[in-house]
């Protein structure tokens, strides 16, 4: 029976939600925009959480079977709890408070849950802190229970993963994104997986007067199921572009509104999103895509929201939202009691926490890497004389094996203190000054001649370095999207460090052994063309999840990181090579850097055409990446004549 169940709950009853357009009175002339409803589950949005929590709970071993979940709720989470414990086969007992409405506690009892219900608000911290004591007795009363905690449990952002693939599906670009937020579960889950389709995404959340979420004095609140008296851990700050609070009455016309003019409406949440979604659909450009998440639908409150009597007793009646909201510059500005609006301050705020300082930090370490470089590359060339390719490619391995210790150890000292990583890097940076100074030996360019200003002249006047540069700018805007459309794709933090992980070792492995097999068969030009063909051909098998509007599997992923990686380590020291042989051994750190910079401009022009790419579709950017790996193989077959006479016999003289 169970096992009917689990298959009907999973291919039936909840997900695949229909998506309404709200259009008229809330916006005109062809404007509205699309709202999710989530109350066409079975308990509402939190249905879907409910099942993924227990499940994940069940798999790693926290939810022992048959074992009791406790957790805290003002309705919907119970809801979705009680559908859990039934298709796993658990008993359930949430903790709520004389809030909760009589036919929400109806329908736990008749699903098998057992109801606490709190006496007394917590002096500080509300009704949700006076819950949450109370499922700490039952779960110190009952060893092996489990409770869920909806409020800082990552698995409950995580179950929202499925809704926005549904939305991506449904309606292809979403432009804004107006999410409710409670325990912060649905906002942080949907904008994070949309996120990896439309970077540029905004959301916006949607809080109520009194809640403390961002930033506001707790008070007693009419509405449930949005806002808080704590502080949800799960709720994902940084990810909001801005917030809105609004009023009881406000929501009360809204969703009376929806229900004589759309017929689909729901509680607080409902009315207070469309509220928000509909002033976005008004006032933004047209064409801008607004979706929004209605969590439930109306049937809870037919004694609050839909009740005559107590909307007219808590003064609820008559009383639409203002045409534009109230705006505050910061939550500590004013406290808000009507429709008021913020554009989330989190840049001035961190500035004023201390980044500035990290600002200089990283601009400098950029800085840093751009003197080094060149420099490194010119003193390797200068002293490795005919095994220049070998010598890059040692160097490459090292690197590598920099980038792979480097994090891990970083994140052991980060657990300790963020201060200790700082004076542990600048410690490794000093030692390595010191070793430099002492150790290696001078290298002085003899013949440089007009200064700077010169030098780049002849640089660039080299037309077949110049030609170089430019056809080999494909390979690090391929490389780069292990940083960048690679993570997007996955979103996953676990499994981006995988990506690096893979990348680090696959160099680690296989550079010298590539390096070797591949000057024992190839010239300098095929290796590279080679190298290039297999860097775009890496983005081949991603092209259908694309197609599909699916996410890219971590499999996929990770073997797209290692071709693309085995591509860069065959033609990194032929590269690196073929600049001190078109420099002819003349200012060959000016080569390095000129080249360097032609890079990062391409890295920088690329990356943002791939996010744009992104936008459009996955498809157009893994298509698009393909065939810039192609096109620069290409590139660099056809110059093979005049690179030709640039190679052999070539001794480093200056830098």
């Amino acid at each position: 029976m169970t096992s009917s169940i689990t298959e009907l709950t999973k291919t039936h009853l909840v997900g695949r939600t229909p998506v309404c357009w709200i259009g008229e009175p809330f916006a005109s002339g062809g404007r509205g925009f699309w709202a999710k409803l989530e109350g066409a589950n079975p308990g509402g949005l939190k249905d879907r959480a409910a099942l993924h929590i227990v499940r994940r709970a069940r798999a790693r071993g926290q939810l022992a079977p048959g074992a009791m979940i406790v957790e805290s709720t003002s309705g919907t989470s119970g809801l979705g709890l009680a559908l859990a414990g039934i298709v796993y086969g658990h008993p359930v007992t949430v903790v709520s408070d004389p809030g909760m409405e009589a036919i929400i506690e109806t329908l736990l009892v008749s699903y098998g849950v057992r109801v606490e219900t709190v006496l007394r608000a917590h002096p500080s911290g509300g009704w949700q802190h006076a819950r949450l004591d109370r499922v700490a007795q039952l779960m110190a009363r009952h060893p092996g229970a489990y409770c869920p905690d909806q409020y800082s449990n990552p698995d409950n952002v995580e179950a929202y993963a499925g809704l926005a693939d549904e939305l991506a599906e449904r309606l292809g670009r979403i432009d804004v994104l107006v999410c409710s937020v409670g325990t912060g579960g649905h906002s942080a889950g949907i904008a994070r997986r949309l996120r990896l389709r439309h970077p540029a995404l905004r959301l916006v959340g949607v809080d109520s007067i009194g809640s403390t979420i961002f930033g506001q004095p707790a008070r007693p609140r009419l509405m449930r199921g949005l806002g808080s008296s704590i502080h949800p851990r799960n709720v994902a700050h940084d990810a909001f572009d801005e917030v809105h609070w609004v009023a009881p009455h406000e929501a009360v016309w809204a969703s009376r509104t929806l229900a004589h003019t759309h017929y689909a409406t729901g509680g607080w949440s409902v009315g207070a999103v469309t509220v928000v979604a509909s002033w976005y659909a008004r006032t933004t450009p047209s064409g801008v895509r607004v979706a929004a998440v209605f969590p439930d639908g109306p049937a809870r409150y037919h004694t609050t929201v839909f009740d005559d009597a107590y909307c007219a007793e808590h003064d609820l009646l008559g009383r639409p939202p203002a045409a534009e909201p109230d705006e505050v510059k910061d939550s500590g500005e004013a406290e808000v009691t009507r429709w008021t609006r913020m554009v989330m301050p989190y840049l001035a705020g961190h500035l004023a926490d201390g980044s500035p300082a990290l600002l200089v930090a990283s601009v400098m370490t950029g800085f840093a890497g751009a003197l080094f470089n060149p420099a490194v590359h010119a003193y390797l060339a200068h002293g490795s004389g005919e095994r220049r390719v070998e010598a890059f490619a040692l160097f490459n391995v090292f690197c590598q094996a920099g980038i792979l210790l480097g994090p891990l150890i970083g994140v052991a000292l980060l657990s300790v203190d963020f201060r200790l990583v700082c004076v542990v890097a600048a410690g490794v940076f000093a030692a390595l000054t010191l070793l430099q100074l002492s150790a290696l030996p001078p290298f002085r360019d003899e013949e440089r001649r007009g200064g700077v200003r010169a030098d780049w002249g002849r640089v660039v006047a080299n037309r077949p370095f110049r030609m170089f540069a430019l056809a080999m700018v494909g390979s690090y805007v391929l490389s780069f999207q292990i940083y960048l459309a690679l993570p997007l794709a996955l979103g996953d933090d676990g499994a981006v460090s995988a990506l690096f992980v893979v990348s680090a070792l696959v160099a680690l492995l296989g550079q010298m052994r590539v390096t070797d097999w591949a000057r024992g068969r190839w010239t300098t030009s095929q290796a590279m063309a080679r190298g290039l063909g297999l860097m775009g051909l890496a983005f081949v098998p991603l092209i259908p999840y694309g197609v599909a509007g699916a996410p890219v599997p971590l499999a996929a992923a990770l073997a797209c990181t290692a071709l693309l990686t085995l591509g860069t380590v065959l033609a990194y020291p032929f590269e690196m090579d073929t600049v001190v042989a078109l420099s002819g051994g003349h200012r060959v750190a000016t080569h390095y850097g000129f080249y360097n910079t032609v890079a990062g401009l391409g890295v920088a022009a690329g990356n943002l055409a791939v996010g744009r790419l992104l936008d459009l579709g996955p498809a157009w950017a893994w298509t698009t990446l393909a065939l810039t790996g192609a096109a620069s193989a290409v590139a660099v077959r056809r110059l093979d004549r005049e690179l030709g006479g640039h190679r052999a016999g070539v001794t480093v003289s200056s830098g």
